[in-house]
């Protein structure tokens, strides 16, 4: 048997002082996968676009002296609204989640916090002169309606 080694002495513990080679080196903070920096990207583009989307649909409503706008079920969110008893497609708006755009409307007509299903008054400040729409939410998935109050 080698005389340096004690095998009285072995312990898997470092002696007081030393540190280990793994905190000497240092761990290195993971990387986010390119996919998934990728989604997070692509989430935060599409909720800097909700309050311009928004803005773009009551000025295209107005314009077109809109009485009623649907916001359809389907996710890439179809949007269309009622002139003089014709419904026609609004937009072009880029593609905005349909789920964030519901949202930013019931949080327009002062739905409790976390609350998308219901009704309320929903003032549009940003267009010239105010509007003023009832907003109808039956369901998560279901239509969302505008009706332009008068």
């Amino acid at each position: 048997m080698n005389p340096f080694i004690n095998p009285n002495k072995r312990d898997v513990t470092l002696p007081a002082g030393c540190k280990d080679l793994i905190d000497v080196l240092g761990k290195p903070e993971p990387k986010p996968e390119p996919e998934t920096a990728s989604r997070i990207n692509a989430a935060l583009r599409f909720a800097m676009q909700i309050p311009r989307v928004v803005r773009s649909m009551f000025f295209e409503a107005q314009r077109l002296g809109a009485t009623k706008i649907v916001i359809g079920r389907d996710i890439t969110t179809p949007i269309r609204c009622r002139v003089q008893d014709k419904w026609q497609d609004m937009g072009p708006f880029s593609y905005c989640p349909r789920f964030g755009l519901i949202r930013k409307l019931a949080e327009m007509a002062k739905f409790p916090a976390g609350q998308i299903v219901g009704s309320g008054l929903l003032q549009v400040q940003f267009v010239s002169p105010d509007l003023s729409w009832i907003l109808t939410i039956t369901s998560a998935k279901g239509d969302c309606m505008l009706v332009r109050a008068e």
